[in-house]
């Protein structure tokens, strides 16, 4: 398991590169500078999924700072994961494509009553028009709660 104060330096690093161009993000590593980086001890329900497995080869393709990538993979790695989508609002079959994760928040290993930082994966499905989401993809996720 990696240190969370990596984790937290490494997104508000990352992330505070591009917040004078988008005032939401300003916002968001803000908030990052008030979260307590120390580990809960949560237990997760264990997530068996086919989308996990393909996990370690999201984060090996990984763009970005290497502590950041580091950072994630290393806590991507316990349970945790939940099914995103159970075809409520969206296509049923595209729903079973998509698990999350969160790292930070209420339901994250780092504790944050005031935003989330996560982990959302989208597997390869070819009946998707959305050339996106037919490639697949692994996006590290943000949401501030205000």
């Amino acid at each position: 398991m990696t240190d969370p104060a990596i984790l937290i330096r490494a997104l508000r690093n990352s992330l505070a590169v591009h917040a004078d161009q988008d005032s939401a993000l300003g916002v968001f590593v803000e908030a990052l500078q008030d979260v307590t980086p120390v580990l809960t001890d949560r237990i997760a329900d264990e997530l068996k999924h086919p989308l996990l497995s393909q996990l370690d080869d999201a984060l090996d393709a990984a763009l970005g700072p290497t502590e950041l990538i580091d950072s994630v993979a290393a806590l991507s790695s316990a349970d945790g994961w939940n099914q995103t989508y159970t075809g409520d609002g969206i296509n049923a079959a595209m729903a079973d494509f998509m698990v999350a994760k969160e790292i930070v928040g209420q339901k994250g290993l780092i504790a944050s009553d005031l935003l989330s930082v996560g982990l959302f994966i989208i597997k390869p499905c070819t009946g998707v028009a959305n050339q996106e989401l037919r490639n697949g993809c692994l996006c590290l996720i943000r949401h501030h709660q205000l």
